[in-house]
This record gives structure tokens, sequence and C-alpha cells, in this order.
């Protein structure tokens, strides 16, 4: 059984805009972000300048400004984003293909260095990803069809020159490369995917300094329709590596890698969300997963979820509707959580992106002297019950209410003077229908909402 915890609810920032208005921003490809080393958290997107023109962008957000987009890749016939990655020097490494051959650049601190063509012979072909090691290499694999001789490629930037090109796997099939990450101890990780023979398996290797591992077989029947298949990730604090997909079966899994040479624990089953969850690790050694669920063909909400050692929290929503693809990352200079998405996952979308602190005290205070006070509901996905705490740092008059969806006030909860203190309220909606509902506290001239959503 996969015990739940309840957890502090993260304050998250109002969503902003990543892409200008008028960006042809691609359905089809993911958008990216990363942090540097250097205070700044990048953002980069595939436009579809239709019908022959297309484009990788980039910007940064830093000191509360994100800079002007920058056009990262040039114009080309048939290109695709693939990775955007940070190595340990702080340099950010953006990845891209055309199907027949990958280029890469990376953003000194400065300026975008020239492109750098990868050695990929056999051909590429697609399921191109990117990572770094501890030594300060940049990594690339690749999959190839090469006169059908189907594989997965990989080698690495030294900052020189590129390695010689190791073979990770020959299994009969399309082999297709989908996640990369870098253990604590610098050893490299590969998960990928096997769609014939050993149909529509997932794989794991891991590079031991001369050449890629035997590959773990972790499951089968994977969910490959849904692009990305899986997540990797690695943790911060120790050398787990953690990996997330979703089956054909809708059911997701969360896995936890310590080494190569043992079998993975199995961290979180669910089958209520679409897609696998992206991942990203703190400096607490928590494990942050993102997740999606559909109200209609078109329309996702957002929640996140955190393991932290033991288990994993019952979801809670990000403050958003409409987001889809999303992509998550760890700002080591303001300890900040940042998750970006698509608002739709047809047309041109619009790229959105928020974060939170993990200073919570700080935070807290710092809520509580700009808006006089502050209030959270546990958890924010109910079935029944909620408890909603609230601190008032003076003496003032409050009114707490729930409205639905339309902004009708449904029900007072507390309503009259308080002294200064923290104050905690339970209420049943046993009696109410399910959906969405907004939680109101007023005080003085100030309001502060919380969104909240009822299921059965």
């Amino acid at each position: 059984m996969i015990l739940l915890f309840l957890t502090m609810l993260y304050d998250w920032a109002p969503p902003f805009k990543i892409t200008p208005d008028s960006a042809p921003v691609s359905s089809g490809n993911p958008q990216l972000l990363i942090s540097d080393n250097q205070g700044k958290v990048w953002f980069t997107w595939f436009e579809d300048h239709w019908p022959n023109r297309w484009f990788v962008l980039a910007r940064f957000f830093e000191g509360g400004t994100l800079s002007p987009p920058d056009t990262v890749m040039p114009e080309c016939l048939v290109m695709s984003l693939k990775g955007l990655t940070r190595d340990r020097n702080g340099d950010v490494w953006v990845l891209g293909d055309d199907d027949f051959s990958i280029w890469t650049k990376y953003y000194n601190g400065s300026q975008w260095s020239d492109s750098l063509d990868i050695p990929t012979f056999p051909a590429a072909n697609t399921g191109s990803v990117s990572g770094s090691d501890s030594m300060g290499n940049y990594w690339v694999a690749w999959s190839t069809d090469y006169f059908r001789l189907l594989s997965i490629y990989s080698c690495y930037y030294d900052g020189n020159s590129w390695s010689p090109r190791y073979q990770v796997s020959n299994k009969p099939g399309d082999a297709v490369a989908c996640g990369m990450a870098t253990a604590s101890t610098g050893i490299p990780w590969l998960a990928w995917t096997c769609l014939n023979g050993n149909p529509d398996s997932m794989y794991v290797s891991t590079f031991n300094g001369s050449g890629w591992s035997g590959a773990i077989n972790i499951d089968g029947g994977l969910d490959v329709s849904r692009y990305p298949t899986a997540f990797m990730e690695a943790s911060i604090t120790d050398s787990s590596i953690f990996v997330s997909y979703r089956k054909s079966n809708g059911t997701i899994y969360v896995l936890r890698f310590i080494s190569h040479s043992q079998q993975p624990e199995t961290l979180w089953v669910n089958d209520a969300f679409e897609r696998a969850p992206s991942l990203v690790c703190d400096n607490l050694g928590q494990l942050w997963l993102f997740l999606l669920d559909s109200l209609s063909q078109y329309e996702y909400r957002l929640h996140y979820a955190i393991w932290n050692g033991d288990s994993v929290s019952t979801p809670a929503f990000v403050d958003t509707f409409n987001a889809y693809d999303t992509r998550a990352t760890y700002e080591p200079s303001l300890h900040r959580i940042w998750v970006s998405y698509k608002d739709s996952p047809i047309g041109n979308p619009t790229i959105y992106a928020t974060y939170t602190s993990l200073e919570g005290i700080d935070e807290k205070r710092s809520v509580i002297y700009q808006r006089n006070f502050s209030f959270v509901c546990m958890p924010n996905l109910i079935r029944d019950e909620a408890t909603i705490k609230f601190v008032i740092p003076r003496k003032t008059d409050i009114i707490l209410t729930l409205h639905d969806i339309m902004g009708k006030m449904v029900r007072k909860i507390s309503d009259g003077e308080k002294t200064e203190g923290t104050y905690c309220e339970k209420i049943s909606l046993k009696n109410h229908p399910c959906g969405v509902y907004f939680l109101r506290l007023k005080a003085g001239n100030s309001t502060i909402n919380r969104k909240l959503l009822l299921i059965r």
C-alpha cells in the first residue's frame, strides 16, 4: 500500500506569460525550462512559422523581469526542440534535431555560442535527449535507424571536442531515448523505450566510464502514444535517480533507483492523472511531482505532490486551470520550485510559468506583513471535509465565506472580530455538489481567495 501524507500547502506566484501573444508556439514540441547557477531561470520553446520556417527561442527570468526573446536555433525546414540542460559550470545548453542531424549550443553567461554539430553517424532518427555529468561533460543520446540498425548511441562534449560514440542499446525495435540524469556520484543514467520485439518496454542503463551497462527492463505495456514516455530526475542530496512513466492501462508509476545493481523502489502508483508526471528534486531531498487530470479533451488541471523520503503527499492544486505539457526545475539561488506549462494541447498555445518558495516560514511572514493576514485550506482537493487555517497578526474583523464557481456565496463559515493569533475551522461539504469552490477570507480592507475542488 502506498501511504499519503498531508503536507504544508505552498503558495504559488500568480502565473505569468513566457511567450509573446503573437508567437506561433508549436503544440507538438515540448517547452522546456532550467535554472542556471547565476540566478537566471531559462525558458525555451519551438515556434512553427508555417509553411517553411521553424525556430527555437529562449529567454530568461531574473530579478522579476523577463529578458527579450532570443532566437537560439536558426531557421530550418524540419526541426524539433529536444533538450535544455545546465552543466556543472552553470552554462545552459539547448539541443535540437531535424530527424537527420542533431546540433546544440550553449549560453556562457553573456552570449550564445555557435552551433556545435554532434557526430551522430549512424544517422539520427528521433528521441534525442541531453544531460551533463559531474566532470563538466555535456551528454547527448539519440536513436537511429540507419539501414534498420535500430539502436541508441551517445557521446559527450568535454569543452573542446566530442568523445567517441558509445552504443547504449541494440534492441530489435524503435529504441527511443526519453530521459537522462546524473547521480550525485557523477554517473549518468539513461531511460529509453523499445517499441518492437519486446513491445513498448522501458529500460534503464548507466555509464561506467568506458561504456553503458546492461539494460534493466523496468516495465512493459507503456503508453507510448503520449509524449514524453517518461521523465528522469536525479536527487540533489544523495545518489537516488527517479523515473516516472505511464502505462497503456492509465496507471502512473514513480520509481526510485539507489544503484544500477539493485531493484528500484516503487514510490507511487496512481491511475487518476493524465500522462507521466514531470519531476524535480529540491535541496531538502524532496521529489516534486507535477500532475495533470482532465476536465475535458482539451482542459487540464495542474496538481503537485511531494515525496518526502517516506511517502507521497495528497495532490494539491497549483493555482491554475488549462495547463498542459509541464516541465519543472529547482532554482538554487532563491530556493524555488518552478513549473512551466502550455495552456492548451492544440493550436498555438501560450506558455505560462509559476513558482513557489521553499523558504516557507520567511515567505509566510512576508505574506502576513504585506497582506496583513494569510490562510490555507488542507487539502484543496477534498471529498467531504477540509481544514482551514488562517493567521491574524492583529485584532480585526474577519469574514470567511465559501463561494461556487460563479461567485455566489453558498456558506458563511466565520464572521466577527478576531484577536491576533492562528485559527482553524473545519468544514463539511457532504451535502454540496461536486465541483470547483472558492474560499474567501476578508480582513479589514484586504481579501484573499483560495480555490478548492470537491470530488466524490
